[in-house]
């Protein structure tokens, strides 16, 4: 959970932090935050993230902020980035009165329901915004919803392959993916994936699109020959590797809890319209993670949230 009461000491700590861990300094030595984007809640950070960056959306993703199923949202960055949506969120299926004014605010005629949240949330959505047209996005598990929400993403330039429980790797690529067309497949918890997963990674590249990545260690997704894969010794060391290996803007860069994770899922879109990387850290280490080709003018943002 990211401490708010802390926001004035972080550039503090950031500085002290980086010339104890022998970090070059040129590079961050005037290096500070320029701005938290926050809720007192994660709910009220996607709320903040959506005023953040929409003055309006015709579309809006709307998943469970349980912790539980965070990972049945792990694929919707590119739909989001495909149709410009902020990613709302709704806890125990239940709309909370600010996501609903949110939406209203949009001006949103469409709401993709995402993952695991029941038909009390539709109810809601049509009991309470006129003329709004909602789309459920569910299968019977994460596969089959991840599979669901792929298929809404038109012409596809490559993929990911992640872990079937690797939240952390999802986030870290979901800016990428949002911001190039590129979905995100999850394997299976014992690694292993499906033939139609490996074709599609291997045709990207043969068709003139994008490179396609396995993305986190051979633990969590077998090798696919012919594909390169990303991965470091935890996630932090994922993320450094995805920032280093692919291409983003060094103009902006995001900062979210590299545990609690749901405010880079919800900040991932956000991030994306910079085509800017999202860094995960713990709270308490936030200066020890790498931030790759960052510079003294790059504009540096932190999702807040509580976990």
């Amino acid at each position: 959970m990211w401490r708010y009461g802390m926001k004035k000491l972080w550039p503090i700590l950031l500085v002290a932090l980086i010339l104890l861990s022998g970090i070059a300094q040129p590079l961050l030595a005037d290096v500070s935050v320029e701005e938290y984007i926050s809720g007192k809640n994660r709910v009220e950070t996607s709320v903040a993230i959506s005023r953040y960056g929409w003055i309006s959306a015709s579309t809006v993703i709307l998943a469970s902020g349980a912790n539980r199923n965070l990972i049945d949202a792990l694929a919707v960055a590119p739909l989001a980035g495909q149709e410009d949506a902020p990613i709302l969120l709704s806890v125990d299926n239940r709309l909370d009165p600010v996501v609903i004014a949110e939406i209203k605010r949009l001006g949103a005629r469409k709401v993709y329901v995402v993952g695991a949240l029941d038909q009390r949330v539709t109810d809601q959505l049509n009991a309470t915004i006129f003329n709004l047209e909602v789309e459920v996005l569910r299968g019977k598990d994460r596969y089959e919803t991840a599979d669901l929400i792929n298929a809404k993403v038109k012409n596809p330039r490559g993929g990911f392959l992640i872990g079937a429980n690797a939240l952390a790797d999802a986030v870290s690529a979901a800016p990428y993916a949002a911001a190039n067309a590129y979905i995100i497949m999850l394997a299976r918890p014992t690694g292993e994936y499906h033939s139609y997963q490996a074709d599609f990674l291997r045709s990207t590249a043969a068709e003139g699109g994008g490179v396609s990545y396995v993305l986190g260690g051979p633990g969590l997704v077998h090798d696919v020959p012919g594909v390169p894969r990303i991965y470091g010794a935890n996630r932090y060391a994922t993320n450094k590797a995805l920032r280093e290996t692919l291409e983003f803007a060094n103009t902006h860069v995001y900062m979210a809890d590299g545990e609690a994770l749901v405010d880079a899922l919800t900040g991932s879109v956000l991030a994306a319209k910079n085509r800017a990387a999202i860094v995960l850290a713990p709270f308490n280490q936030t200066a020890r993670a790498d931030f790759g080709d960052i510079t003294a003018s790059t504009r540096v943002y932190a999702f807040g949230g509580a976990k």
